[in-house]
């Protein structure tokens, strides 16, 4: 149950892309993170909760020192390793660690990008489960392209 939870928050998440929180000051980039950023969180506290109570024994470490032989795996764990001592080491490490409100891309977004790379990987073990997040992720981009063509023709509000 819980790994059906945490499969189903890294399907929401890509819904980020189609959030708008118009009682904010940048109405069309806070809530997309902060959105992105919660539905990951769930995802990996349901994950964990698999892993503590409903994994078999070795599955999860079994799974991982699979993945983590890929090359793939590999280039992104060092990608992400280096901007985190990019921003460790900045002029500024606080503001590009936390990044501000109105970009919102700091090391720990970086991290929930990280998190989320991980528990795909590690969740989705089938190819019909990526062909679904393939899938999710084009039926929210259309939904954003929907929106965006909608206010560009003056059919709704530019802030709903």
């Amino acid at each position: 149950m819980f790994l059906k939870l945490s499969k189903f928050f890294i399907y929401l998440s890509v819904f980020s892309v189609v959030i708008v929180m118009t009682s904010t000051f940048f109405p069309f980039i806070g809530g997309k993170y902060y959105f992105f950023r919660v539905a990951i969180e769930l995802a990996i506290i349901f994950f964990l909760l698999h892993w503590a109570f409903e994994a078999s024994t070795g599955e999860i470490r079994d799974r991982f020192r699979k993945i983590s032989r890929e090359p793939l795996f590999i280039a992104v764990s060092l990608f992400v390793l280096f901007y985190l001592l990019a921003s460790i080491f900045a002029y500024n490490p606080h503001g590009a660690f936390w990044s501000n409100y109105e970009r919102g891309e700091g090391g720990f977004q970086m991290l929930h990008y990280y998190i989320f790379f991980v528990l795909s990987l590690l969740i989705l073990k089938e190819s019909k489960e990526w062909k679904n997040l393939f899938i999710s992720s084009i039926i929210a981009a259309v939904l954003m392209i929907g929106y965006g063509v909608l206010a560009g023709l003056g059919l709704v509000s530019k802030f709903i």
